[in-house]
């Protein structure tokens, strides 16, 4: 699906992507933590994603801060090194990211 290293991407059949307000960015039809894949994430930053269309969720890379930034998708949260590989969602489902003040890792 994602031709590029970085974390979520819509399934191969998904058309469109992600609406990302915040401190996330787009690299084609992927979503990633500010800074991923050459920088850590900083600290206090936080996104909303949208899905623009439905599809599964390919985790292509994740490491966050465990227990303290934490990835939101549908009514769980990841953090750590379990990202949220194979959720399915729907179209307009919404996704939030948050970073705590202190250690940063690499993201997602």
């Amino acid at each position: 699906a994602a031709v590029v290293a970085v974390v979520i991407a819509p399934s191969a059949a998904a058309q469109a992507l992600w609406e990302v307000h915040g401190d996330c960015r787009l690299v084609d039809r992927c979503v990633a933590s500010a800074g991923y894949p050459l920088f850590n994430y900083g600290n206090l930053q936080s996104c909303m994603i949208t899905a623009l269309s439905a599809g599964t969720i390919e985790v292509l890379y994740f490491d966050t801060e465990a227990g303290f930034d934490q990835l939101g998708v549908l009514a769980l949260t990841y953090d750590g090194t379990a990202g949220p590989h194979g959720v399915a969602l729907a179209f307009g489902d919404a996704l939030s990211w948050t970073s705590d003040s202190s250690v940063t890792r690499p993201g997602w």
